[in-house]
C-alpha cells in the first residue's frame, strides 16, 4: 500500500473514532459532525480510488472468496437477528397476568386515551448523555400508554441537538440546566408539563392528569363558598381542603373561593358550586342565591355535619333531600380502628356516573356522619337516588354525647350520600336540569382523610 493511501485509511480511521465519540457523548446528532463524516468519506474513497489494483488481487484470491462466503452467512445471521428484534419492538404488546392489574393501565387513563381525536405527543427532554437512567426510565413508564392507544406518539429530544425546540419548551423553567429530564405533552398545539414524583418518575396519575388537561377546551371554574366558617382551601392541616384542592387543579379545574357577603351573585363561569363544612346559618339571600342557581340548571356539592350551626337542611329540603342531624353509629368501626362515630359506606350506586368507579364491598369512612335521605314529599319533577349505603348493622343517635344500648330494630343500611337532578320548577328544558349530590360529612374531603 502507497504511503498516501495508507494516509487515506488513517484519516478514515480517524474520523469514524471521532464521529461515533462525539455522537455518543452528545447523545445524538449535530450538524458539527458533518466534518468527520464528510472526512471519513473522503478518506475511503482516496483508499478505494489509489489502491484499486490491490483491492481487485484481494478480492480474486481463493482464500477470500471462502472468507466471503462465510461472512454472508453471517451476514444472513445478523439480519435475521435485527430483523427479528425489530417485529418484537414494533408489534411489542405487554400482557398483565397479575391479579391486582399492576401492569395495566387504570380505567380512567384507558378512558382518557380513548377521547383522544387527534395524536398527542408526549416530549421528553434530556441532554446528551445527562440523565441517561431517566431518561430510559420514563420511556419505559410510557410504554403502556403507546401500547393503549395508537395515537401516543413519544418522542425524546436531545436539548443539544434541537435548542430551538428546547427553548421553545423550556423556556420559562428556571432550573431546566440541572441536567433533569423534563416531560411535555402536546395535544393541538397545548402544551403542558408533567409533573414528576422524583429524578426520571412519572406516574400514571401525573402523566393522565397532564393529558386531561391538554385536551380539555377551556378550565372549568369551581367555586368553594365562604364566610360561614367552611374548610380552608389552602390550609395544610389535616381539617383543611388543601389535598382536594391540588387534586382539583391537576384535573384543570380552576378552583377559587367566593363570598356572598361580598359578591351577591353567582358568576357565570361557575362550573360547580362547592359548600363544604359550614359551620353557621346561611342569610336567607343567600340561599335564594343557591334556589336560583340551581333553577337554571346549576351543579352544586353540599358536604356537612351533623351538630354544627349551618341551615342548610333548607337548601337540601329544596331539592328534595333531608338532612336528618343525627349521627350514624356502627360498632363495626372499631374493627378497622374507627371509633363508634364512624359510618362505613360498601354499597354504592352504579350508573349514576358519581359512584361507578366504586365497587360494592369496598370501604369508605365517613366520621361523624349524618343520614341524608330522599324526602317523604319529594317533587314528581326530581329524582332522587342515594349514592352511598352503609352495613345494616349501623344505627343513629341524635345526641353524640349520650349514646343509648341500640335495640335489635335499630339496625339498618343508611344513606351517607344522595344524587337529586331534575327541575325545581318543573319543565323539561335539559338547560334548566340542575344536579346536586349531598353528603352527610365533611371530614372525608379534608387533608386528614383524603389520601385514606
Amino acid at each position: 500500500m502507497s504511503r498516501l493511501g495508507k494516509g487515506c485509511l488513517l484519516l478514515s480511521v480517524l474520523s469514524l473514532v471521532v464521529l461515533m465519540a462525539t455522537r455518543t457523548i452528545l447523545g445524538g446528532w449535530v450538524n458539527l459532525l458533518y466534518i468527520p463524516l464528510v472526512l471519513l468519506v473522503a478518506g475511503v474513497i482516496g483508499v478505494v480510488v489509489l489502491e484499486r489494483k490491490t483491492l481487485v488481487d484481494f478480492l480474486t484470491m481463493r482464500t477470500t472468496k471462502h472468507g466471503m462466503n462465510m461472512g454472508v452467512l453471517i451476514l444472513l445471521g445478523v439480519v435475521l437477528m435485527v430483523s427479528v428484534n425489530y417485529l418484537g419492538v414494533r408489534f411489542n404488546k405487554t400482557v398483565d397476568v397479575t391479579e391486582e392489574k399492576l401492569n395495566s393501565l387504570s380505567e380512567q387513563s384507558v378512558k382518557v386515551l380513548k377521547s383522544l381525536d387527534k395524536d398527542l405527543t408526549v416530549y421528553i427532554f434530556y441532554k446528551g448523555e445527562e440523565a441517561k437512567d431517566q431518561r430510559q426510565a420514563i420511556k419505559q413508564n410510557l410504554t403502556l400508554y403507546e401500547e393503549s392507544s395508537p395515537k401516543i406518539k413519544v418522542r425524546t429530544v436531545n436539548s443539544y441537538v434541537e435548542p430551538a425546540l428546547a427553548q421553545e419548551y423550556l423556556g420559562d423553567i428556571t432550573d431546566k440546566n440541572r441536567g433533569e429530564v423534563f416531560v411535555f405533552v402536546n395535544y393541538g398545539g397545548k402544551k403542558i408539563r408533567v409533573e414528576t414524583e422524583g429524578p426520571g418518575q412519572i406516574t400514571e396519575e401525573k402523566l393522565t392528569s397532564a393529558i386531561i388537561r391538554a385536551t380539555r377546551e377551556g378550565n372549568k371554574k369551581i367555586y368553594f363558598v365562604t364566610g360561614h366558617g367552611e374548610r380552608d382551601l389552602k390550609g395544610t392541616d389535616p381539617e383543611a381542603l388543601s389535598q382536594l384542592v391540588e387534586s382539583l387543579e391537576g384535573a384543570s379545574y380552576k378552583v377559587e373561593p367566593i363570598n356572598f357577603t361580598e359578591k351577591a351573585a353567582i358568576p357565570e363561569d361557575a362550573s360547580l358550586i362547592a359548600i363544604v363544612g359550614p359551620q353557621a346559618p346561611y342569610l336567607d339571600a343567600e340561599l335564594n342565591l343557591l334556589r336560583d342557581y340551581l333553577r337554571k340548571g346549576g351543579r352544586v356539592v353540599v358536604a356537612v355535619d351533623p351538630g354544627q350551626h349551618h341551615n342548610l337542611s333548607l337548601l337540601t329540603k329544596s331539592v328534595g333531600v333531608e338532612f336528618k342531624n343525627n349521627y350514624i353509629l356502627n360498632q363495626l368501626s372499631q374493627i378497622v380502628g374507627r371509633g363508634l362515630a364512624s359510618a362505613i359506606g360498601i354499597t354504592y350506586e352504579s350508573g349514576a356516573g358519581v359512584t361507578d368507579k366504586f365497587q360494592n364491598g369496598e370501604m369508605t369512612i365517613f366520621d361523624l356522619a349524618s343520614e341524608v335521605v330522599p324526602a317523604p314529599d319529594v317533587s314528581e319533577n326530581l329524582k332522587v337516588t342515594p349514592l352511598v349505603k352503609t352495613h345494616d348493622s349501623a344505627f343513629v343517635e341524635n345526641d353524640i354525647k349520650n349514646v343509648s344500648q341500640p335495640k335489635e330494630g335499630d339496625f339498618g343500611s343508611r344513606d351517607v350520600a344522595v344524587l337529586s337532578e331534575g327541575h325545581l320548577d318543573g319543565g323539561k328544558d335539559e338547560k334548566t336540569e340542575f344536579a346536586s349530590v349531598i353528603f352527610g360529612d365533611s371530614d372525608f374531603m379534608a387533608n386528614k382523610s383524603f389520601f385514606q
